[in-house]
This record gives structure tokens, sequence and C-alpha cells, in this order.
């Protein structure tokens, strides 16, 4: 609805809104002086005609009031038009224009406009706030939800606050669950304690749990992918409710409780949200479900199971409430979320798609991983007036110099924020720009202008390269390789970490029952670094590492690891240590493993250009089999073979050739 405005001379300060009597007459021309002004616009029309036109008003108590003052409404709002003749001044105070004058061919003129909102209401922050919203009933039955959940797991237990022990409060936590449309799923209400009060050593002890490891949900997607494993996600409702508290813990009974109440506080009989060993409490409950339907732990990594049936066999690994299984036996899959089940409720995801932000793409011959979504909102949080539109082709400059008395970065805030989403992406899917995103967190604490601009310049780089992705084939081999960058300034980079590693995995696909024939491979594009290693020797530049380089050692004795040499050009690792020039940095990300899912011609555009460039003879060798070549080059691009596109490919392709024919 749109409105306008009126308002009495400039002397009276407060905007009179619509009153309820009849509107009054209207004041033309000059006859009003200055007793009564528009401070909207001041409005011009024609010169007089013999039949002028006549404005309606709508009634104030059928429109309603105005919903703003003037001076709130946003100058973005206000639409300037030419206006030409006479003044029109208008004697009542809110007077709403609902018509165009009759008559008139041109609309009437209106400079401030105030829009109703049509939003829905802002998600309530508190109990009170719930109540009086205007979705007070749909939040009155989300808080029905959880306290019928909590009297499911038996939650709360009414007892009596002992002597000296102190009861914690507890607060509504409120969201509402949309839909990719927008569209309100359903509404949710979460019982939080106010875990912050509670005393260490009174009211909790431990709180550590473990988590899965990226590398280890990485590691597991690579080995379904040389398997064909089935992948399967799922997810336990209300998890922590399904944990037992080993502490005391006392809450007071919190606002919307409808339940008897039996005692002067409750106990907390399992863990709850919001107290400091919940998670911890959860995991123990995870843990002793997966040993009794006969899993091992993994020693390698506390969240991965392993289970074996005669030729079945499952893997699972847990990251707090979120599962995900891989399987060589759908049937054996289907049988072991089922036991699960029975024990603590669960949602099935089906085959897995997304997971800990990580998307998923599965086709014939390769599983996609890859965090379009999540970088695209990185992008648009930190990208829009803060970097340039144009995407970056490397996320560092091969020769940056961060000066350190350069100006200071004003937004320290907004700089370590910025650096904290680029770590995720990068420990996740986003390898390439682990470099360049390890060299911005060295500065989180005392960041300059040009470390602001060294982030902005990944993040353009991430806005090119949205949609690329690591790729696994599953046709790959479960024997894995190392590559290792020798670097004598950095601790990091020597062989303390890669030679760990290397043993850790070895450990994992132990665990997992994939055999690593022989010692795993170490590639290395330093021969002092291999001499040192296979040889004892000490000199000044080895003091640094002279303790790894004797667990090194061991293990090159022991045959767990091989060292080989491989030239600097192709050392994929430098990705990883060091910012690389354009055509090297592309050359090692792809030796990475990453791509971009291309959509299109797949290539044709390029086997048609050359094509056209050759001899008949050569083109007519190339045409018997255009076919299977060009399946496969599809294949390896993913892409959906649709009979009409492929018809119409074909055609193209027949021309290219008798033209080339003519031509020759």
């Amino acid at each position: 609805m749109i409105f306008r405005k009126h308002v009495r001379a400039p002397e009276v300060t407060t905007l009179l809104e619509g009153p309820d009597e009849d509107v009054g007459p209207v004041l033309e021309g000059n006859d009003a002086g200055d007793e009564l002004q528009d401070e909207v616009a001041v409005e011009q029309i024609a010169p007089a005609r013999p039949n002028r036109p006549r404005w309606e008003y709508g009634d104030p108590a059928v429109r309603g009031r105005n919903p703003g003052r003037f001076e709130e409404i946003d100058a973005g709002n206000e639409i300037h038009q030419r206006t030409c003749g006479q003044r029109r001044i208008a004697e009542q105070q809110g007077l709403f224009v609902t018509d165009i004058p009759k008559l008139d061919p041109e609309p009437p003129i209106m400079s401030g406009y105030a829009m109703i909102s049509t939003d829905r209401p802002a998600v309530p922050s508190s109990y009170k706030e719930a109540m009086n919203n205007v979705e007070a009933d749909k939040w009155k039955e989300a808080i029905q939800d959880e306290l019928n959940a909590m009297d499911c797991h038996q939650v709360l237990a009414d007892s009596d606050l002992p002597h000296g022990a102190r009861a914690l409060g507890s607060k509504w936590v409120f969201a509402r669950k949309e839909n990719a449309q927008g569209e309100v799923i359903c509404y949710k209400a979460r019982l939080v304690a106010q875990g912050f009060a509670q005393r260490s050593g009174i009211d909790y002890n431990e709180t550590f749990a473990p988590v899965a490891r990226s590398t280890t949900i990485l590691f597991l997607i690579a080995i379904a992918a040389s398997q064909g494993l089935c992948l399967e996600q799922f997810d336990y409702d209300s998890a922590f409710l399904n944990g037992t508290m080993t502490e005391m813990v006392y809450m007071k009974y919190p606002k919307g409780w409808d339940r008897p109440q039996l005692g002067q506080v409750l106990c907390l009989v399992k863990s709850m949200y919001g107290t400091k060993q919940a998670p911890r409490e959860w995991n123990s409950a995870a843990n002793k479900l997966m040993v009794a339907c006969g899993y091992s732990r993994s020693d390698a990594n506390s969240c991965l199971y392993v289970k074996r049936v005669e030729e079945m066999f499952i893997y699972i690994t847990l990251y707090i409430d979120d599962g995900l299984a891989a399987s060589n036996d759908q049937t054996f899959l289907d049988s072991e979320i089922q036991a699960f089940n029975k024990v603590y409720q669960l949602k099935r995801l089906g085959p897995v798609k997304v997971f800990l932000g990580l998307e998923f793409l599965r086709s014939s011959k390769f599983i996609f991983v890859h965090q379009s979504k999540y970088i695209r909102s990185l992008v648009a949080t930190y990208g829009g007036d803060h970097g340039s539109k144009h995407p970056a082709k490397v996320p560092m400059e091969p020769r940056l110099n961060m000066e350190h008395s350069a100006e200071l970065f004003d937004n320290i805030a907004l700089y370590q924020s910025a650096v904290g989403a680029l770590q995720y992406a990068a420990h996740r899917a986003c390898p390439d720009i682990v470099t360049s995103v390890r060299a911005a967190a060295s500065k989180v604490s005392a960041p300059t202008q040009a470390d602001w601009i060294a982030v902005k310049r990944i993040i353009r780089y991430l806005q090119g390269t949205i949609d690329w992705r690591l790729k696994y084939n599953l046709e790959g081999s479960t024997v894995f390789e190392l590559y290792s960058d020798a670097s004598w300034g950095d601790d990091m980079l020597t062989g303390k970490s890669i030679g760990a590693e290397a043993m850790w995995l070895r450990r994992l696909a132990a665990d997992l029952k994939i055999q690593q024939p022989g010692s795993t491979l170490l590639w290395e594009d330093n021969q002092a670094v291999i001499a040192i290693a296979q040889n004892p020797a000490h000199h000044g530049r080895t003091k640094h590492y002279s303790v790894h380089h004797f667990y090194i050692c061991e293990r090159v004795t022991t045959g767990d690891i091989r060292i080989k040499y491989c030239k600097t050009g192709v050392m994929t690792a430098d990705l990883l240590t060091k910012p690389l020039a354009r055509n090297l940095f592309k050359l090692h990300r792809d030796g990475l493993g990453m791509g971009q899912r291309s959509r299109g011609t797949c290539g044709i555009g390029k086997l048609a250009r050359a094509w056209r460039g050759a001899g008949w003879r050569q083109m007519a060798v190339w045409r018997i089999d255009w076919t299977q070549r060009f399946e496969a080059t599809c294949e390896r691009h993913e892409i959906a073979l649709e009979p009409h596109w492929f018809r119409v490919q074909t055609e193209r392709i027949k021309r290219c050739n008798s033209q080339a024919k003519k031509d020759y």
C-alpha cells in the first residue's frame, strides 16, 4: 500500500497522523499562503484548464494510518518527477491519495513512499517474545514437542535441591526450518541448560569428546570409490538426550513447564543441550552401542568403526550425531542401520549427498567432492564490497611480501572471521588454498592492509573456482603414495609431519583391513634429504630436525617407508608449501585430483578445430571411431548424453568433415 504524507508548517515538528474526523476541503492555488506546506513535494500542475481535474482521497479510517514518518523513509524509495504549473496543497493532515485525477492522462506525482512489510515476523529470542508473537500457537506446539521428547528419553526428574548444590537456569532457543524455496517446513524449540554456570570438579569433570578427522572422512570416500562401496548417511535424533549424566546436576523449572512440579528443582538424569559434558556423554553412549553391535574401534581414529561378517563388511564414521556408512553389501548396510534405530532413534538420509558441508556427486566412474554451496556463501559474505568482481587465477602471488610496518587493518574481527571461514574450506575440499590461508592465518593477531588484500585475493580465487571439486576414481587403487617437499627454514614441512602422516595412514588402512603391499612410497625432490634419511649424517643444517630424521631413518630401515626421488617440476606437494606461478600452480592442482565438472560440448569444439586443420584422410580415420572417442570424453566429464543433443553434435561433426573434404 502506498501513502502520501502532508504535514503542517516547518515550525510544527511532530507529524500528525490521519485523524478520524471527516476529510475537509482542498485548498488550491496560492490562497493557503504559508499556513500549510507540503513536505513531501511541491507539486506543480499544468496551467488551469476549462475542466480542472478533481482529486479523490480515501477515508483514513478505512485506509489506516500512515505507517511511518517521512523523515524515516529511505531516500532510495523517493521518486523524483518533473512538475510544472501551479501548486496544489492539501489542507488536512494524513490524506491518502488513492486514485489518479480524473480527466488527467498523467498519474499523480508522489515523491515519498512508505511500504508495509509483508515478511513473516522475526524468530523470537526468548520465551516471552515467543508467547507474544503472532505465531505463538506454532511456538507453543514446538515447545510441547520438545518437552515430549524429553519425557520419552526420561531426561528430567523432579527432585529437591540438596544443601550446597546449585540449580542451573535454562533458556528456550527457537528456530524455523525452511526449504530451498524459503518456505517454512517446521518450527523448532530447544530447551538449553545454562551450562556456563557449571563449576569444574562439582558439576562436571571431563568434557573432551572426539570427532572424525576430515582426513579420515576423505580417506573413507577414497576407499569407497576404489572398491565401489555403497555410501549412505544417517542422523541421530536428539542425540545429546541419549547420554547418561555421571555427575549430579540440577536445573530450575523452565518457563512453559506445564507438568506437575513435584519437587523444588529438576534433576538431569540424561545429558542435556547446553551442559558441558553432554558431547562426552553422547560419545560414550554411541561407542557402547557400536561395541555391543559387534564393531571394532579404530586405533588410528576413535570415531571410525569396522565390522566384518564373512565376506561382508561395513565402515562407519561418526561426527557427533552425523554418521557416514560404507559397505560392500546393501542388505547388510540396511540391517545394521535398522539395528541402530532400535536403540536410538535416527533419520536415514539415503545415499550421501551433503555431509558436514561436503557435497557429493556420484557417477558410474567417479565420486566428486566439493563445497560449492559453502564457498558461494563465503564469497557472498566476504567478497561483496570487500573484493573485486574479477576472479583471481591463483590464490596467492608467487612472491608476496607482507610488510610488518604497513598500515594496520582497522577491522580485526572481520579479518579473523574471513580467515576462519577460509581455513574450514582449505582443510576440507579446497587443498589448493592451503598455502595462502596458512600465510593469512599467521597474521590474525595484527593484520595489515596488505594482509587483507591477500585475503581478498583468496576469496576472488574461490569465486572463480566455485565449481571445482576433488575427483575420486571408482577404478582406482587402494595403495596410496605421499609427496613431501623438504624445507630447511620451516619445521612444519620437514620429514617429521610427512613421516608421521604416512605411518598414521598405514595404521588407518590396517584398521580397515586394507593391505598396503611393501613399503609406502614417499616422493621427495631433494636428494640431500633422501641421502640423510638413508644414511646417518650430521651437520649444521640438520640440527633443527635431527630428532625427526632418526624417526624417518628407523622407518626406512624397517621397510615401512620407501623414499624415491622425483623432479621438482612434478612435485605436487609444492602447491601445499609455497606460492607458485600460474602455470605451475595449475599443473600441481591437477595433480591433486581437482577439476571442474564440465557442462556443455565437453571438448567437442577442440576436436572439431583440430580436425578442421588436418588432412581429409586423417579426419576420415578419426571419424571411424569418433563415437567411441566422444563417449569416452563424455564419461570422463560426466555428461548426460541426450539423444537430441548427441544427434546435433553428430551432424555438426559431419558438416566439419564434409567441408574439410572439399577444402582438401
